[in-house]
């Protein structure tokens, strides 16, 4: 199965240095969390395809083909900042130290995707490997910790170092503390 470039946050990993704008790449850049009603105006139905590839990782435990292969993933359940509903996002998933994270790159756009804000606003996450589902506590790293994490993160993904040259914010990084049965 063949996916668009823009689908979910993963998309620059693969096609790092190459230019994938369109309007509903640039419309996604803005909020990976999508929603029913997300559809571009070709009719494209992005919230459905991206719940297609989830429903694919969650069914092969967390294993994608195609430009996926190899990539290490996770969904990423939030709880909409405006809408109070729950949000799944797709993203690449990073361990550094034993510690789990994330990267708010939206591929080097200048505003944070929407799941970043999701998580500021309620740090009460739920994190899906494929292989392993637990409840976390987000904590956002500032400063030299996010400067070490972000840095080691570019040693397995040159991508995010050319998305943050991208873009004048500093691109957030995201860690996970498990809460809960199993910590």
């Amino acid at each position: 199965m063949c996916y668009p470039f823009c689908v979910i946050g993963l998309r620059g990993f693969v096609v790092s240095g190459h230019t994938v704008l369109s309007l509903h790449c640039a419309r996604f850049y803005e909020r990976t969390a999508l929603t029913e009603e997300d559809t571009d105006h070709s009719g494209f139905d992005i919230a459905a395809s991206q719940r297609d590839i989830i429903e694919e990782f969650r069914q092969n435990d967390g294993k994608l083909g195609g430009m996926f292969e190899g990539w290490t993933l996770c969904v990423l359940t939030t709880i909409g900042a405006k809408s109070g509903r729950r949000r799944e996002s797709l993203l690449g998933y990073f361990e550094v130290d034993g510690r789990p994270l994330v990267v708010a790159s939206a591929m080097g756009s200048d505003t944070n995707p929407a799941w970043y804000h999701n998580v500021r606003n309620n740090p009460d996450v739920t994190v899906e490997t494929g292989t392993d589902t637990y409840r976390a506590i987000a904590t956002i790293p500032e400063g030299e910790e996010r400067d070490a994490l972000f840095a080691r993160v570019v040693e397995q993904a040159p991508g995010m170092g050319e998305y943050q040259a991208r873009t004048s914010r500093t691109i957030p990084v995201v860690t996970f503390t498990r809460v809960g049965a199993g910590v």
